[in-house]
């Protein structure tokens, strides 16, 4: 008979659920010729930070309520995260999670290629880890 999952199960289910959505929604966006980039690069910082956010709900790893994708990296410790996505590029999609949503100021220079593959590689890291 299967058992209920666990709490951490289930968070890290719920997150990746969410990544997996906010990752659709910028690809759809981002299909859009006049789509604004600060909401097009807001999805894909979202996608990344609930990515990392389920692996570390699923490695019981407390976590603080962040946007920061360096911090969230540090929690995790793993090589293979920053194959998938480097840290210059968590450095720069880290405005779009809050100031940039605001305030457009100038923006740092992301590309909608380097993050399609980005959120693509992050999202099969999270799927493999959730198997472990």
């Amino acid at each position: 008979m299967p058992q209920k999952p666990s709490e951490a199960e289930s968070e890290s289910s719920s997150l990746l659920s969410a990544a997996r959505r906010d990752a659709l929604a910028f690809d759809l966006l981002a299909a859009q010729q006049n789509a604004p980039s600060e909401v097009v690069f807001f999805l894909a910082q979202q996608s990344i930070e609930k990515s990392m956010k389920a692996v570390l709900a699923h490695r019981k790893v407390a976590y603080p309520k962040t946007h920061d994708l360096l911090q969230l990296s540090a929690l995790l410790s793993d090589d293979l995260l920053l194959q998938k996505v480097s840290t210059d590029l968590m450095i720069r999609l880290g405005p779009y999670a809050v100031e940039l949503r605001y305030v457009p100021p100038s923006s740092p220079r992301v590309y909608l290629d380097e993050v399609q593959a980005a959120i693509t590689q992050v999202l099969a890291w999270v799927e493999h880890s959730l198997k472990s």
